[in-house]
C-alpha cells in the first residue's frame, strides 16, 4: 500500500513498472483510514482503495511499515544560519531547477544529495561531483563576484523600523546601533544596514521602506523618474507584422 510516490528519474520509473508485474500496489488516502487488528497471530487489514474506489480487507502474517524520508533535524536552523531557502517539505531549495541545480541563491553555498530531495545513490554522487567542482572554482579564484545592482540605505532618512528586514528574502539587512552627537548629548540610534555580499538587488526593501530611505544602484528613483518623464517625448512607431 502507498499514499504517494515520487519518482526522480527514468531509471526509477522503469524499476516501478518492472515491480508492478510481480507486486500489487494499492493506494490509500490517509493513514487514518487504515484499520489494523491483531488477531490469532495474523494482522487483519482494512482500508479504502483510492484507485478502485472500493473497500479492501485481507489477513496477513507479516506487516512492514516504511516511513517516508523527512529532512534531518536542525535543517530549518541551518537554513536560517546560511540564509538559504527550503521548500514546503523542509528540504533545501536550489536557485533554479534547470539552470542552477546545485547552487543556492546565496553565493558560495552548494547543494547535493539527500539534503536536496530523496534520490538514488548514483544521482547523489553526480550532484556531489558537481558541487565539489563549483566549490573548487571559487577556491582557485580566491574571491566571489557580487551583484552590481544592490540596494543601499540613506542613514539620515532611516528610522530603524525594520520593515525592510521582514521582507528581505535573502536576510541581507541588519539593524545596527550608531552613536550620534546632538549638541551636548551623545545618543544611540538604530539604523538598517545592507550586507552587499548577500544582497541580490531584488528591490523588495526599496518598495517597503515607508520613508524612502532605500534605493538601488543603477536603478535609483531619480533614474526611473527621469525615464518616465522622457517617455512622452519619444516617437512611438507602430509596426504591422504580416
Amino acid at each position: 500500500m502507498y499514499r504517494e510516490f515520487q519518482l526522480s528519474d527514468l531509471n526509477a520509473e522503469n524499476l516501478w513498472r518492472g515491480l508492478r508485474k510481480k507486486v500489487t500496489y494499492e493506494r490509500y488516502r490517509s493513514i487514518d483510514d487504515i484499520k489494523i487488528i491483531n488477531e490469532n497471530e495474523n494482522f487483519h487489514i482494512s482500508y479504502k482503495n483510492v484507485n478502485a474506489q472500493t473497500k479492501i480487507e485481507y489477513n496477513t502474517d507479516l506487516l512492514i511499515l516504511a516511513t517516508p524520508k523527512i529532512p534531518a533535524d536542525g535543517t530549518e536552523q541551518l537554513a536560517k544560519l546560511l540564509k538559504v531557502a527550503t521548500n514546503i517539505d523542509g528540504f533545501f531549495l536550489e536557485a533554479d531547477a534547470k539552470l542552477r541545480p546545485i547552487d543556492f541563491a546565496t553565493e558560495g553555498i552548494f547543494l547535493c544529495g539527500g539534503a536536496h530531495w530523496p534520490k538514488w545513490i548514483g544521482e547523489s554522487i553526480t550532484q556531489a561531483y558537481g558541487a565539489a567542482g563549483r566549490a573548487a572554482i571559487i577556491m582557485v579564484k580566491g574571491e566571489i563576484e557580487t551583484e552590481c545592482i544592490t540596494s543601499y540605505i540613506n542613514e539620515e532618512k532611516c528610522i530603524g523600523c525594520a520593515k525592510c528586514i521582514e521582507v528581505c528574502p535573502y536576510n541581507a539587512i541588519e539593524l545596527i546601533d550608531i552613536n550620534k552627537e546632538m549638541g551636548l548629548y551623545n545618543i544611540s540610534l538604530r539604523k538598517a544596514r545592507i550586507v552587499n555580499a548577500v544582497c541580490k538587488g531584488c528591490g523588495a526593501c526599496v518598495v517597503e521602506c515607508s520613508v524612502g530611505a532605500i534605493d538601488q544602484n543603477h536603478f535609483s528613483k531619480f533614474q526611473i523618474n527621469k525615464m518616465i518623464d522622457l517617455l512622452p517625448s519619444l516617437d512611438i512607431i507602430d509596426y504591422e507584422f504580416v
